[in-house]
This record gives structure tokens, sequence and C-alpha cells, in this order.
């Protein structure tokens, strides 16, 4: 096999395995290729990792489909994700999920970003409370759907509360901003400059509209230095602890 018959084997074996696992960590997308690197006999290294991601890019998005790499916004933790470039918002959600599931879940996406009083959370309870209003399920199936959307990444559950996950954020940012949220009610984060559709904190000011990011507002703010930057009051002592608490879960 030559050498461009092995990078084109390695990249499909590749794309392969990361299909089948649609999320992984920065550090574990690292071990997956340097695993099929040993298969296909090519020598591993942290710049031929990068190289060869920038290469499946240019692959993949030429049929609609990325490797996607984005921040959470919790803790800072780096992943990549599987996403379909085509623009029909549920697509990655049709291939593992039934049509009423997926109604399900478009009704709880709205439910958490609906709820900015409690930062873009949701309460377990009301989340069973409302999909069992939308569809006869027991509260056991509710339940046993709620936990498949945490293990594919769409949501996480924190101190009883939902909120989107990773790979929401990753593949319906979108849909939030044109069908789920009005344009005055996107928040953008003045650390990242993304829109914030979880992990929301904020002054403790309620006239203040000072928002930002849980993961931004760890790198901005430290023990000794609360103080919103617009209105000078002071963070909440328990929003500043549930920031380092994030940050080191």
């Amino acid at each position: 096999m030559n050498s461009i018959q092995n990078s084109d084997y390695l990249s499909s074996l590749f794309i392969q395995a990361f299909m089948s696992k649609k999320v992984l960590t920065i550090e574990e997308t690292k071990i997956l290729y340097s695993k099929i690197c040993e298969v296909c006999e090519v020598i591993y290294s942290e710049s031929s990792f990068e190289n060869f991601m920038k290469e499946i890019h240019n692959t993949l998005v030429k049929i609609d489909f990325d490797i996607k790499k984005i921040q959470s916004k919790s803790n800072g933790e780096i992943f990549y994700i599987w996403v379909n470039l085509i623009n029909d918002d549920f697509t990655q959600l049709s291939t593992q999920y039934s049509q009423n599931e997926i109604i399900i879940f478009k009704k709880l996406l709205e439910l958490i970003m609906d709820n900015y009083e409690d930062k873009y959370q949701l309460s377990s309870t009301k989340a069973i409370q409302e999909i069992s209003k939308l569809k006869s399920l027991t509260k056991k199936e509710i339940e046993l759907l709620l936990k498949r959307f945490q293990s594919d990444r769409w949501i996480v559950e924190r101190r009883g509360k939902y909120s989107l996950d990773i790979r929401s954020l990753a593949e319906l940012s979108e849909y939030i901003k044109r069908n789920v949220l009005d344009e005055d009610e996107l928040i953008e984060c003045p650390i990242c400059s993304n829109y914030i559709f979880s992990d929301l904190e904020r002054c403790s000011n309620q006239k203040c509209d000072y928002h930002i990011h849980t993961f931004c507002a760890s790198l901005k703010f430290n023990k000794a230095e609360k103080k919103c930057p617009k209105c000078k009051h002071l963070l909440d002592s328990e929003e500043a602890e549930i920031i380092i608490e994030d940050i080191e879960d």
C-alpha cells in the first residue's frame, strides 16, 4: 500500500470510528487517532494530529458533514463532535429517535430556553410533568428517555436541573436563534462572543444586564475580585461558588 492509499485508509477508519461515537473529548480523539495510526503503521505526533483533523474537516465538508471542535462553557473542556451541515435542525436526532421522541425533545429544549429566570435550566420534576402532558408516557418511560438524551449529550443534569449539553450547543444553536428565542432575547457573552444558551451567570444586581458564561466567568473573575464590570456590584457569593465547583468537577 503506497502512502496515499495508506492516508486514505487511515482517514476512512477514523471517520467510521468517530461516526460511531459522535462525541469525544480532545484527549479521547487523540487516543482514537493514535490507535488507528498504529494499525496503519503511521507515526503519531501532536502536530500530525492537528494536520490530520484539518484534512478530515476538508474531506467531510464536501459531503455536508464535519467534526466540530467546541469548548464546554461549564468547565472549559474541549470536545470534537460529529455534525450534519445540511440545514435540517433535527437530522441527527432523526437517526436515533422516533418522531414522538423528537417532539418531546423539542418541547424540552423550548422549556429549558424559556427559563431565563433559572439560567436556562429546568427542574427534573417540571420536565417530567410537562412531558407527561405532551405524551401518554409513564414516569419511568420519561425518566429512561431523559437518560438517553443525557447519554447522547443533548442535555445534562446538574443538581436536579436539566440544561443543554455540548451536542445541542454544537448542533442546534442556529435552530434556537431562529425558532426559540426572539432577537431581543439573545445574550452575547462578553468574553467568547458566543450567544449564551447554557451555563449562564449574571450580576446579582437585578437592574444590571451583565451576563457571562460560567467558564468565561472563571477566566475573568477570581475569589478576590467578584465585582460586575458594568455596575460594580458584587457577584452573588453563591453564584461564584457554583462557578468554582463547575470548574473543579
